[in-house]
């Protein structure tokens, strides 16, 4: 296990009734990005400028691309960063155990909450580096694994890092129910807030703020905030699942939308393989964020959106939804949020957030 000294430890779409026409042209800008953090099933808001990714098994946002490149290699990224310490090894250990490993210390611990839940965490100066640090344990209450997140600076930069360590840390949010579908042999399964509900029809489950408002979704309107999974059978409509582009197609066919009125359509593999497509668009006043994939003869349609006017604030209850997805017993190995938006991404970052036995 490396010491803290080096920074790391080593480890839908909906079938659309009628035919929209999108009113952008692009992915808006937004002041802050959606971390993903798989094993808690936890999202953070994270500053537009900084970069995320991992090292090992250890994921991380750093505040510039130079302290990046640093933390990417393993090295201390000398200013504001956040790593996220999760390993399934010691997942059943208390957190205030898993703590004292991780981050050793004469400083006494203190209680406080992330996202509602109680945490053990520790604030101490490392004297060999310089480095503050406020490393954070807690257990998910939704895995109900321990895991550390731990911010860490250069001390003289600790109190500038306030402000945007205070609002990081206040806009966690836990994913804690589930909804779940089956088709034939095949599940898939996504979670979303507590303090939402869930409607079924049996072949489409739909989580959205109220019962009202998912029945409603799955009758076709779209006027709320909402997540939305459906289990097909490509042939079944027409489609060749042997075809590469058989998850392109899917989407395209129940958006009703030719390629060219998609403002983000990307190909890529879900895990083991499996053909998988994105695909980001405004239609009619609402923003969709949408993903489609193959498995043999089953495929998913999974996505989520809300009214313009409301994507800011329930946007990370989207990409979570979409993000904290198990189909087929697997999970994207990419940060689908990177994917669908088209935020720049590399072959490192496309990895962070993944969980890594």
């Amino acid at each position: 296990m490396k010491s803290v000294r080096r920074f790391i430890h080593g480890g839908l779409l909906l079938a659309l009734l009628v035919a929209l026409m999108p009113v952008s042209a692009q992915a808006p800008a937004t002041a802050t990005h959606i971390f993903t953090w798989r094993p808690a099933a936890l999202t953070l808001e994270y500053p537009a400028e900084w970069q995320a990714g991992v090292y090992e098994s250890v994921s991380f946002l750093t505040s510039s691309p130079d302290g990046y490149t640093k933390a990417v290699n393993g090295d201390m990224p000398e200013e504001p960063a956040i790593a996220f310490y999760y390993y399934p090894a010691t997942a059943s250990l208390e957190p205030d155990a898993l703590l004292a490993i991780l981050f050793p210390t004469d400083t006494a611990p203190t209680t406080g909450s992330i996202g509602g839940t109680t945490t053990t965490q520790v604030n101490f100066v490392d004297a060999a580096t310089d480095q503050h640090i406020l490393a954070i344990a807690f257990r998910s209450p939704a895995t109900r694994h321990a895991m550390v997140l731990a911010a860490i600076t250069p001390s003289a930069a600790w109190e500038e890092f306030q402000p945007a360590l205070t609002s990081l840390l206040g806009s966690a949010q836990f994913y804690i129910d589930s909804a779940a579908l089956a088709l034939f042999d095949t599940q898939v399964q996504f979670e979303y807030s507590n303090t939402w509900a869930q409607a079924t029809n049996g072949q489409v489950v739909v989580a959205a703020p109220t019962t009202a408002d998912a029945e409603a979704v799955l009758a076709g309107d779209l006027a709320t905030p909402f997540v939305r999974a459906q289990l097909l059978t490509p042939s079944g409509i027409g489609v060749d699942a042997s075809d590469p582009a058989a998850a392109e197609t899917i989407l395209l066919r129940f958006a009703g939308l030719p390629e060219e009125e998609i403002e983000i359509l990307t190909r890529f593999a879900w895990a083991e393989g499996m053909p998988a497509a994105s695909a980001w668009l405004e239609l009619d006043g609402v923003r969709l964020a949408l993903v489609a994939v193959v498995h043999e003869d089953t495929a998913l349609l999974i996505g989520g959106g809300a009214p313009v006017e409301q994507w800011e604030q329930v946007r990370a209850q989207v990409f979570a939804g979409i993000n904290l997805t198990t189909f087929a017993e697997t999970f994207a190995t990419d940060d689908l949020t990177t994917l669908i938006t088209g935020t720049s991404i590399n072959e490192t970052t496309r990895r962070f957030g993944m969980v890594i036995d």
